[in-house]
């Protein structure tokens, strides 16, 4: 008898052992159940009239970004008497940035206001207004600013981060300008260090347009220093004044042609060759150019 038990005591207990074993290695990767758990969602800051442009007629272009990128996209709905209004998109990290990059080309190839525009050149420029949670910046800015300089040595594009956070909420605006591609990989970066530190963002108060009982911030409600200049940086300047140029545009792009056509080139003696300028001159206008107070010391 207790031969028999002696062999009947493994029998019971080997489906056991390889069942162990065999479960262990799916609870392991903790990252990806997370990953499903707190899908990332990114949101930016649009205008009413770019939120036409990105949900297209009868909702088409916002589904052809779905369908094609694989991500959950919408915009809020619409705030009687406020401009501003928020896209979210959730997802991959690789489909985030290629969504962007689509609304990214989108608004440089749709004029909001004049139809007659020329279609933009090779290398223009846009922006996308993402909005941070206030917890997260330092994982976007980085150590004395490491972080957000090698995105944009690695992208080409330009960051500006918002010191203050927008009315009523703990996000924060981070500003990507330049072109297409551009914008693409640097919110792919962005995005990767969103996922990297996802539990900081836990408790944000999300930015509810209307919220603040004005006319939004794009339109120069409270908490419009967020933005970069009035209207929201280079979206409204014309191809003319260049990247970064003054405010009050009629278009948002500029191109790499039009910046360097804007400096003039090196001449013999430059001194010799400017005229006096009449003051009084009918033909001498006048811009306004809004500069971000971070950016003051650059230019002095």
């Amino acid at each position: 008898m207790c031969l028999l038990y002696t062999h009947l005591i493994p029998t019971e207990t080997e489906p056991v052992s390889p069942k162990t074993t065999q479960d262990a290695p799916l609870e392991a990767p903790h990252t990806i159940n997370n990953s499903e758990e707190h899908p990332l969602t990114l949101r930016a800051l649009v205008s009413t009239k770019e939120a036409g442009i990105i949900i297209g007629k009868g909702g088409t272009t916002i589904a052809h970004i779905r369908n094609t990128t694989g991500v959950k996209a919408g915009v809020s709905k619409v705030v009687t008497g406020v401009q501003d209004r928020v896209l979210s998109v959730s997802g991959e990290v690789e489909g985030i940035a290629t969504a962007f990059s689509e609304v990214a080309r989108l608004l440089l190839e749709t004029p909001l206001s004049d139809s007659s525009l020329p279609p933009p050149p090779v290398g223009a420029f846009t922006s996308i207004r993402l909005l941070i949670s206030h917890n997260l910046m330092g994982t976007v800015i980085g150590r004395s600013g490491l972080k957000i300089k090698q995105i944009q040595d690695q992208s080409g594009a330009r960051m500006v981060a918002s010191k203050e956070m927008l009315p009523q909420s703990t996000e924060r605006v981070v500003e990507v300008q330049g072109a297409v591609e551009a914008i693409k990989t640097a919110v792919l970066e962005i995005a990767k260090c969103l996922v990297e530190d996802w539990d900081r963002g836990q408790g944000t108060v999300q930015y509810h347009p209307g919220a603040a009982g004005d006319a939004g911030v794009l339109a120069g409600g409270l908490g419009a220093q967020t933005v970069t200049g009035p209207t929201g940086g280079i979206r409204r300047t014309s191809v003319a004044t260049g990247f970064g140029g003054g405010p009050f545009g009629g278009d948002r792009r500029a191109s790499r042609a039009s910046i360097s056509a804007a400096s003039p080139g090196p001449t013999p003696d430059r001194r010799q060759s400017e005229a006096p300028i009449n003051m009084n001159d009918p033909n001498l206008r006048t811009q306004n150019i809004s500069i971000p107070s971070d950016m003051v010391g650059c230019i002095m």
